[in-house]
């Protein structure tokens, strides 16, 4: 689904976005190990998390897309999202690099 700038579902995927780099500038600083932040990544932004997923379920629906499917697609992508900050933190931390949030 292609979403543009400023609309509800790209902000919201923006503010949990940037939530995870600074989440993740957190434990890099700290020098967590790849399983801490793993562990703790699963629990971090919250409000954000169901904000992205809440604006992928009402764009779903408004497209006429069952419930269900709707709510199945909103999980995948929020953990997709995450999955991006979690598998690039081992590459970060080797490298002494940071992820940089969206303007």
């Amino acid at each position: 689904m292609a979403a543009f700038a400023g609309d509800a579902m790209d902000d919201a995927r923006k503010g949990y976005s940037n939530c995870l780099v600074r989440f993740s500038g957190q434990h890099l600083e700290l020098k967590s190990s790849e399983n801490e932040f793993r562990k703790a990544a699963k629990e971090a932004c919250t409000e954000q998390r169901s904000a992205y997923r809440a604006a992928i379920v009402k764009s779903e629906l408004s497209s006429k897309v069952p419930k269900a499917e709707a709510e199945k697609y909103a999980e995948e992508e929020v953990d997709y999202l995450l999955s991006i900050y979690t598998d690039s933190y081992g590459q970060y931390l080797n490298d002494g690099t940071r992820p940089i949030e969206e303007k």
